[in-house]
């Protein structure tokens, strides 16, 4: 059996290996399917450099090599189709291709080399070109060979201009995946007539910036469930969005200015926005991140509509304003887990911590994490006995509360911000008993919070 051919090595756990093979044994007494399984463990470079360094696995760790490619200058490209023109076969290796270049004509005489890497690469499934000097509109040719492509799963365009549309007009491929980032105000974009050729196949699609939200009368992307737009400037309506796709579980827009009196979605799974709209739709969790322009009290009163209409279990938001917290408690009954950014000073990080805690008390909640720009709480090497202590009396504030969390603001995360976790494992006696998670431990525990209220 070919060393590259497709087995499904990944259902195949390293646990199940150690079973069998002994601790030091040659490659010469494995089989190619066992080969297989062990290299595609290894990163890709790595696997490159298992190729020069061992005759025996060559073929097998050029296989591995090929499968994720990623080319950010033309010396790259011109050494990248010369090997893979080398040996025909080596074109079915590549699997996921990322292309970054700018145009030059003075490189334009390899074009044709990598043209014909592309006809023959029929098990590429994920495809990202960053076309920042329009490399589309120079190359037709390079167009026409991409449209031809025929078994695309995943697209990812960057910074690309109106010719773009051609490849997405002619497209042999039905992806699932689609993400597009145009050239800003390339006017000559007719945004969603490019896309009636996939209405049948996608299923994702991430779309910025366009002009409009109508699609026109006709267009419908029934199996789209995963919906990410940004306008150029605010739009006032979402209803035609609604229409041409009618089965969308998580919505992100990314403007503002929308003022809609019709009905969306009747639920949402998720929605994630840079600022308030309007949305007749229950949401199961809302990720607002409120910017801090225009009239604060106008953003108020948005970001209280929209609370009112979408009803969360689980919401992150940010706010300068700490007066919004009260309303919770009316607006949010089925609100299980809240994520507040907050921009207290230093000074007040523990006050304000207290008094979030004491407006939400109406609440059920399970689970509280506050957030704060550069903070105490999140330095690696923080007082945990103080942040022990401010933990529990949120916790005593709170008679629901299964876990207690700080981290550092969304905007301002870095690998020396540790977030910190604490949960409530005893409420016998006047203060409740928390232990702090591990970091690995807190990570987990987000992933589950956010999945709170999921059917």
């Amino acid at each position: 059996m070919s060393v590259c051919s497709s087995t499904g090595s990944r259902a195949f756990s390293s646990s199940r290996l150690d079973e069998h093979i002994p601790q030091t044994m040659s490659f010469l007494s494995l089989n190619d399917d066992v080969l297989e399984i062990i290299i595609s463990f290894i990163p890709s470079p790595d696997a490159w450099r298992l190729a020069q360094t061992c005759r025996y696995l060559y073929d097998a760790a050029v296989c591995q090599y090929l499968s994720i490619v990623t080319i950010n200058s033309w010396r790259q490209l011109i050494g990248f189709s010369s090997f893979v023109l080398a040996e025909p076969s080596r074109k079915l290796y590549i699997k996921a291709l990322e292309v970054s270049l700018r145009y030059s004509q003075e490189y334009s005489e390899c074009i044709p080399a990598f043209i014909e890497v592309l006809r023959g690469a029929g098990s590429l499934r994920s495809l990202s070109i960053e076309d920042e000097h329009d490399l589309l509109r120079s190359l037709p040719s390079l167009r026409s060979a991409l449209a031809a492509i025929p078994n695309l799963e995943r697209i990812s365009y960057f910074r690309v201009g109106s010719k773009f549309l051609e490849v997405l007009t002619h497209m042999v491929s039905r992806p699932r995946y689609l993400k597009v980032s145009l050239f800003p105000y390339d006017d000559e974009v007719p945004f969603w007539h490019a896309l009636e050729n996939l209405t049948g196949c996608l299923e994702t699609l991430d779309f910025s910036p366009i002009q409009s939200l109508n699609p026109g009368i006709n267009n419908v992307w029934p199996h789209v469930h995963s919906l990410s737009v940004r306008l150029h400037d605010g739009c006032r309506s979402l209803y035609h969005l609604v229409r041409a796709f009618p089965n969308v579980r998580r919505f992100k827009l990314n403007c503002g200015g929308v003022y809609d009196t019709r009905p969306h979605w009747a639920s949402l799974d998720e929605v994630e926005s840079n600022f308030p709209f309007t949305l007749f739709s229950r949401v199961r969790r809302l990720l607002l991140h409120e910017d801090d322009f225009g009239d604060p009290d106008g953003l108020s009163n948005m970001v209280l509509h929209m609370l009112r209409h979408t009803s969360p279990v689980v919401l992150s938001f940010s706010t300068w304003r700490p007066r919004l917290i009260p309303h919770l408690q009316d607006l949010t009954p089925r609100l299980k887990y809240l994520k507040v950014v907050t921009h207290a000073d230093a000074d007040t990080e523990h006050q304000q911590s207290l008094s979030i805690a004491r407006d939400l008390h109406g609440l059920q909640l399970t689970a509280l994490c506050i957030c704060y720009h550069s903070s105490w709480m999140t330095e690696p090497q923080c007082d945990l006995a103080r942040l022990l202590g401010l933990a529990q009396q949120v916790a005593a504030t709170l008679p629901t509360l299964g876990y207690v969390g700080f981290d550092s603001s969304l905007g301002w995360r870095d690998e020396r911000r540790v977030p910190r976790w604490f949960c409530v494992v005893s409420r016998d006696g006047d203060v409740p008993q928390l232990d702090l998670l591990s970091r690995g431990q807190g990570e987990e525990l987000e992933l589950r919070l956010y999945n709170l209220g999921s059917s």
